[in-house]
């Protein structure tokens, strides 16, 4: 699971300061402890010869209480800005901080996440092209397919064009895209509808987006089938194979059940809440990133066919409990079945 240590970053920013005043507080408690456990110490007739290591030390404590009593003034206000120093640097570290419970190195916060995009060291989706490719079950599966896809350019136009060859790609379908209102973060999402196809067919397709006038940017060719007719009776000339799953999260062990999916050749995948693990907590955007990426590179079966999804909300994606859609930052942009 994951879970964020400032989630009220994002959604409460008065408890970020009432707990950063309390840690400020703690720490001037401390300062002033010492100064007294110190001054106490000096206040003291210790006999020691001066070259001994103790008189050493309780010189050097006698010294310290001179300058301190002599400069009780500027003591004090180097404490303050000591502290304000203190303050400002645990605002800005746990500004937007998302902790998940596992890994633990996926520790980051807004600074982080800013640094790691402007070094180009962001893993995932790049400035320009399309991020994720990934399949929705549809309204009827044997006859449509759902394609996503994430840019963080506008599209202005987002497209796919598919057909029965890879070499031939004669269709090509508009859709719609989003821009969503993320933490920090530009990401467009585009979905597209494929109708009329044919049941129990294979089809290649591609995803586009039109940032200007001046062309288009596009993904790497794919592959998905489309399921065969099923009769009144409910019953089909063929068996139909799919994986039911739930509770994934960000583990090595979700990456091998994802591998072991992809070669049963499933016709879909569906998954039954808690994807991500992110909690709705629009600071542990990263996670997402990441399971789509997963999806992109493990949701394919031997054969080349990319797996559909059909996923549910769970509780992990609302914050651990019963909440309004709108603080369900991802699910609900990210998989758009009710285009």
């Amino acid at each position: 699971m994951a879970w964020s240590l400032c989630t009220f970053a994002t959604d409460d920013r008065l408890m970020l300061y009432i707990i950063s005043f309390t840690i400020i507080a703690f720490c001037a408690f401390i300062f002033v402890l010492v100064s007294m456990i110190l001054c106490f110490a000096c206040s003291k007739t210790f006999m020691f010869e001066e070259s001994s290591v103790k008189g050493k030390l309780y010189y050097i404590l006698a010294e310290v209480r001179k300058v301190m009593e002599s400069r009780r003034k500027w003591i004090a206000v180097f404490a303050f800005l000591f502290l304000l120093w203190v303050s400002l640097c645990i605002l800005a570290g746990t500004h937007g901080l998302c902790v998940p419970n596992e890994p633990v190195s996926d520790v980051s916060s807004t600074i982080t996440r800013i640094i790691t995009r402007k070094l180009g060291m962001d893993p995932y989706c790049s400035d320009t092209g399309v991020c994720y490719v990934y399949l929705l079950v549809p309204n009827d599966l044997s006859t449509q397919m759902h394609v996503v896809f994430h840019s963080t350019e506008e599209p202005r136009i987002s497209a796919v064009r598919y057909g029965k060859s890879p070499d031939k790609l004669d269709t090509q379908i508009v859709g719609r895209y989003d821009k969503l209102n993320n933490y920090e973060l530009d990401r467009y999402i585009s979905s597209v509808v494929l109708n009329d196809l044919e049941p129990g067919s294979t089809y290649y397709f591609q995803a586009l987006i039109y940032p200007d006038t001046n062309g288009y940017t596009s993904s790497d060719v794919g592959k998905f089938r489309t399921a065969p007719v099923i009769d009144s009776n409910g019953s089909s000339m063929e068996n139909l194979n799919y994986v039911v799953a739930s509770d994934i999260g960000k583990t090595d062990a979700a990456t091998a059940i994802a591998q072991a999916i992809a070669k049963e050749e499933p016709l879909f995948l569906a998954i039954g809440g808690d994807l991500a693990y992110e909690n709705g907590y629009q600071a542990c955007y990263c996670r997402y990133d990441w399971l789509l990426n997963e999806f992109q590179n493990t949701l394919v079966t031997p054969k080349g066919y990319t797996i559909p999804i059909l996923a549910s909300i769970g509780n992990h994606e609302a914050g651990g409990t019963y909440v309004h859609p709108s603080k369900i930052p991802f699910f609900l942009d990210y998989f758009p079945y009710a285009d």
